[in-house]
């Protein structure tokens, strides 16, 4: 009897000290399956100095904010096809009550969504966790919330092609905002009424002072047949031409001096992949949409070829400029500056690091 006392007592230990670290690291075990760990900031889109690193732990590996949007309806989606090692925050507010929907979802499916999922939360509440399109979030689901965090994890180079997630106002709020747009001047006719009544100095606005007006929802024009068309065209094009940048680029470096260090090979292609994917981007950091925008399917077939032909990966770098200067001059801008001026820093860049990877790296 004394030894089973003392198994059962050990055992009993260590699920405490299990316990006990696991809350150290920040880490929820749920039916053995360990969930990441959140908290409250870490889905508001308002992100200030003050706010430590610790508010935004989606979890135990490196995350990247993907994405901060702050309007009444718009789009969530990740890379199509995502590569692998995601691990992407998005956040978005909006000034009123808003509704979502899953349009696709597309990625390994596995057992509790494990390798690849995309999580749903509002404040630290997590409404879903998916890697197969659910109908339940496939139809418009209201919030009743007016900010929400999404966190992307995709561990499988299965060239999957991710997520895409719909936002808008519900339709019953935007009647309600265009009414109070038009009772805004009878207020304040009536407001002056009041002051005037009760003798009451009415401070009137300043000529030229700045109103601030509620901005509207914009309402999307639905595309044609042939501009669905047209833009599948663009986005295949578009594949094609940044998969053989890369493949000619690692081509080329897996006979050069890293040849025998695959570490440093691995973080040099990766450098020159992310350069690549950032040209032909249509957002830049933050979020923003670009003006000029990296057409490949208006890019002259000869260019490709150039690139195809390519036969050292100095060559490569000069035809991916002539493409942004080609660009460039079709956009028709009025800034003076270069359109991607830092392509000549990341550029050099990459010499760098490559002697840096040679010598430190084994």
């Amino acid at each position: 009897m004394r030894r089973r006392r003392h198994s059962t007592d050990g055992s009993l230990q260590k699920v405490r000290l299990f316990y006990i670290f696991s809350i150290l690291l920040g880490v929820t075990v749920v039916d053995g399956l360990e969930m990441p760990a959140f908290t409250l900031g870490s889905t508001r889109s308002e992100v200030s100095s003050s706010t430590s690193d610790i508010d935004y732990a989606y979890d135990i590996w490196e995350t990247t904010q993907c994405g901060i949007y702050h309007n009444h309806e718009g789009i969530v989606e990740s890379e199509h096809p995502f590569m692998r090692g995601t691990s992407c925050m998005y956040n978005v507010t909006s000034d009123y009550p808003i509704e979502i929907r899953f349009t696709k979802i597309q990625m390994r499916e596995t057992y509790r969504c494990v390798y690849d999922n995309v999580q749903l939360y509002v404040g630290s509440e997590m409404l879903s966790w998916l890697c197969a399109e659910d109908d339940e979030w496939m139809k418009w689901r209201k919030l009743h919330s007016s900010q929400f965090g999404i966190y992307f994890e995709g561990l499988s180079n299965l060239d999957e092609y991710g997520f895409k997630l719909e936002w808008r106002m519900p339709p019953e709020l935007t009647s309600t905002t265009t009414t109070t747009t038009t009772t805004t001047t009878t207020t304040k006719s009536t407001k002056a009424a009041q002051a005037a009544k009760e003798k009451i100095t009415f401070k009137p606005i300043a000529i030229g002072q700045r109103q601030h007006k509620p901005v509207l929802p914009t309402q999307y024009k639905p595309m044609t047949k042939w501009q669905i068309r047209q833009e599948e065209k663009r986005k295949k094009r578009k594949h094609v031409l940044t998969g053989l940048f890369k493949t000619q680029y690692k081509s080329f470096k897996t006979k050069g001096k890293l040849r025998s260090n695959p570490r440093g090979l691995s973080k040099l292609l990766q450098r020159f992949n992310r350069m690549i994917d950032h040209v032909f981007k249509e957002h830049d950091r933050k979020q923003k949409p670009r003006k000029c925008k990296l057409n490949a399917l208006k890019l002259p077939q000869k260019k490709i070829d150039d690139v195809r032909r390519a036969r050292s990966p100095e060559k490569l770098i000069i035809l991916l400029k002539e493409m942004i200067a080609w660009q460039d001059t079709k956009c028709e801008r009025v800034n003076p500056n270069a359109w991607l001026s830092w392509i000549h820093k990341r550029a050099g860049n990459l010499k760098v690091y490559e002697k840096k990877y040679t010598t430190i790296l084994i």
